[in-house]
């Protein structure tokens, strides 16, 4: 009975404030992406469940992600359901990645699998939060603020971190978007990079979340996946970051224990999980 009470539909410019409402009761860490991107008015393709007025879901519709956010499991399911209903009324719908809590993502894809898509990937994240550094560091792992003479290992870093999330080789496809991006980046203090004993072995890129910082890549290439190198230069971004910030956040694929292990002894704490599913 209480499901036929919700009604999903476009939001407007008009929905700009229940938007914003229902965000700003979502944990600091949660829904990252949709405050950034209606940080500055509703632009693009939003989806909203509404209960007797109230906005109690809501989807931002990118042309690569759906970033999802939900009060709870039956407004989002209704309205994953409901987008099923539209498909083929919208271009572009040939596939995208969903995004958001790990039980809101799973209530999205409960209504919307009526829709005939194929999950290709289903990645499941560890969400960390850092308040304090538990472990000491000698001085053989160093971490600094990434400059213009940097670009060539950034770009090679960055490419290589990059891969597996979007499944293209940015030095092979998008050369010069991927360039100006990385520099970008380094422009706004978004990348630092790390040593060993004097050798690169470590890019972070992080970005600012009110009072934290989010950790977006913590790319060590192969030969620098040694747990002690890993540690090492976690607890080096960890100092670097809280020096700075409240806390700190990272998104770790539950897969990979061998960072989970090391951002635990650094003084990371488990505090949820997110999910990812590709649909094509």
């Amino acid at each position: 009975m209480e499901q036929q009470q919700y009604q999903s539909f476009d939001i407007t410019a008009k929905d700009a404030d229940k938007v914003r409402a229902l965000l700003a009761d979502a944990p600091p860490h949660e829904a990252v992406e949709l405050r950034e991107a209606s940080a500055n008015g509703i632009h693009g393709w939003w989806y909203g469940t509404f209960l007797e007025g109230e906005l109690m879901a809501v989807a931002y519709i990118h042309p690569r992600t759906v970033y999802l956010y939900s009060k709870s499991a039956a407004p989002m399911s209704h309205l994953g359901n409901s987008l099923a209903r539209g498909q083929g009324k919208r271009p572009g719908g040939s596939g995208h990645d969903l995004f958001g809590p790990d039980d809101v993502v799973l209530a999205f894809w409960q209504g919307f699998e009526s829709a005939g898509k194929q999950v290709v990937a289903d990645i499941k994240y560890g969400l960390y939060q850092l308040t304090a550094v538990t472990c000491s560091q000698n001085e053989a792992y160093a971490l600094r603020p990434a400059t213009k003479k940097d670009l060539p290992l950034v770009f090679e870093f960055m490419a290589e971190a990059l891969m597996d999330e979007l499944g293209v080789d940015l030095r092979r496809v998008g050369k010069e978007a991927h360039e100006r991006n990385c520099l970008g980046w380094i422009e706004a203090g978004q990348i630092w990079m790390g040593t060993h004993r004097g050798k690169p072995a470590y890019l972070l890129k992080y970005a600012k979340v009110g009072d934290g910082a989010f950790i977006e890549q913590a790319f060590f290439p192969v030969a620098m996946r040694r747990p002690k190198v890993m540690r090492g230069l976690l607890a080096r971004t960890g100092e670097a970051l809280l020096a700075d910030h409240a806390e700190v956040f990272y998104r770790i694929d539950v897969t990979k224990t061998e960072v989970t292990e090391a951002v635990s002894e650094v003084g990371f704490k488990l505090i949820g999980t997110q999910r990812m599913m590709r649909l094509r």
